[in-house]
């Protein structure tokens, strides 16, 4: 029974040991993510610019500009999901290494 017991002991220490793996895994690709986003806006931004100037000059056609903006609208929303994605993946590592799930709870 004791050997058992020690099995099941390291059983659920390796488990554990995954989970804060793969969960620290997460917040780095959410991270990633994040970052790659961050850019995106950043170029959508400039595209914008551009366009906006070229219209203004006449050279460029209204639907040229609404896709310009369009396409930095859709990158904002992006990047706002990567944020959330990186804040729930920290709070899950948060939570799989013993914390509170939600810490302004306790506050």
């Amino acid at each position: 029974e004791h050997e058992a017991a020690r099995e099941a002991r390291r059983d659920r220490r390796d488990q554990v040991e995954f989970e804060v793996r793969r969960t620290w895994q997460a917040v780095e690709e959410a991270r990633a993510r994040s970052a790659v986003t961050t850019s995106g806006i950043q170029a959508a931004e400039r595209a914008l610019t551009i366009l906006e100037d070229r219209f203004g000059a006449g050279v460029a056609k209204i639907t040229d500009l609404l896709d310009a903006e369009t396409m930095a609208h859709e990158q904002r929303v992006r990047d706002a999901q990567a944020h959330n994605d990186l804040e729930m993946a920290i709070r899950t590592l948060s939570f799989t290494i013993g914390g509170e799930p939600v810490a302004e709870v306790n506050r």
